[in-house]
C-alpha cells in the first residue's frame, strides 16, 4: 500500500440478517449455483435530522430484499463506530450485475429511491462495486 488501508468498523442494524445473509450464501453454494455474485459496499453520511427516516426505508429495503428476492445473497448495514450519522452498507447478489438489476426493480427499492429523493445526505455517497466470481472454485469453497 501507498498509505495504510480505510478501516471501517460498524455494528450491523439487525442480526437476523447476518444470519439470512450467511444462510443465503450457503443455500447458493449448496445449489451449485457458480454464478458471480455482484457487491456493493457503500458509505453514506446521513443529516441527523433524516436519520429515523433512513433507518426506516433502509430497513424496508433489505427486509423486502432478503424476504422476497432469490437473488438477494446478503444485504448488512449499520452505523460507523467512530462516526455518529455514517452509515456502511454490504450487498450482495446472484448472478452477476442482473441480480441487483432485479433488486432496482422491486417496490420496496422504489421506496428507498424516493427515500434517497429526499437529500437526506451530508455528502455523496462513497460506493464501491465488484464481482466475487465462484466459478471453477467449487470444490476448494465445499472443503471449508
Amino acid at each position: 500500500f501507498s498509505a495504510p488501508p480505510e478501516v471501517k468498523f460498524f455494528v450491523e442494524d439487525s442480526a437476523s440478517t447476518v444470519c439470512s445473509g450467511a444462510a443465503a450464501v450457503r443455500a447458493v453454494l449448496a445449489a451449485g449455483d457458480w454464478t458471480k455474485l455482484f457487491c456493493l459496499d457503500v458509505e453514506m453520511a446521513v443529516k441527523p435530522e433524516a436519520r429515523e427516516g433512513f433507518l426506516e426505508a433502509l430497513r424496508a429495503d433489505q427486509s423486502g430484499a432478503l424476504s422476497s428476492e432469490p437473488l438477494a445473497v446478503s444485504y448488512l448495514f449499520g452505523e460507523d463506530n467512530e462516526r455518529p450519522n455514517v452509515f456502511h452498507m454490504f450487498e450482495a447478489y446472484s448472478g452477476g450485475r442482473e441480480g441487483f438489476a432485479q433488486h432496482a426493480k422491486t417496490p420496496h427499492y422504489a421506496k428507498w429511491a424516493e427515500f434517497k429523493g429526499t437529500e437526506p445526505f451530508a455528502a455523496p455517497a462513497k460506493v464501491g462495486y465488484y464481482v466475487v466470481d465462484l466459478d471453477g472454485h467449487q470444490e476448494r469453497l465445499q472443503t471449508r
